[in-house]
């Protein structure tokens, strides 16, 4: 479930979806928001949910395409994880990110919560240039599991080895 477009956080109408959603049965119920709204006023009310899927495009420091929420982002997973919700972090991959997905896992890993990765699809002509080769992504993930392989196998990924 994700917020209405252009409303950041989290309003009453989510909180009545999400309890129609769990009296129907569905399973894995989680909210994609970018957290600036969750406060210890509202935070027993997201137990409603199996978790909260956090976005994190960019290493809180920069990034000019969307607001740089980093001022709360830390407060809002560490109130998380005081009331053992679980949760998520999701990253948008595009031109102006993917050079620093290192940093970024690192990052998810300092505040111990877990990441995924997606690639941009643009709803907007203005973020076309944004987009992603499939060379690009793989070549920006290719070389994150090859260190990874080094640091923990010893081993280096390859298409000729099929890792």
């Amino acid at each position: 479930m994700q917020p209405w477009p252009n409303r950041p956080g989290i309003v009453a109408g989510e909180i009545q979806v999400a309890k129609y959603a769990k009296k129907s049965g569905i399973k894995n119920l989680f909210l994609l928001t970018n957290g600036i709204l969750i406060n210890k006023e509202n935070i027993n009310k997201l137990k409603i949910f199996d978790g909260i899927q956090l976005s994190l495009d960019n290493i809180p420091t920069r990034w000019p395409l969307r607001k740089n929420y980093s001022n709360v982002l830390e407060k809002t997973v560490l109130l998380l994880q005081s009331k053992k919700i679980k949760i998520n972090f999701y990253c948008t991959l595009c031109k102006n990110n993917y050079g620093e997905i290192d940093q970024i896992i690192n990052y998810a890993k300092k505040l111990k919560v877990r990441i995924g990765f997606n690639t941009l699809i643009p709803f907007d002509a203005n973020l076309e240039g944004q987009i992603l080769s499939p060379l690009q992504t793989k070549k920006a993930f290719k070389k994150r599991v090859n260190r990874h392989f080094v640091e923990v196998f010893g081993l280096v990924w390859s298409e000729e080895n099929g890792m």
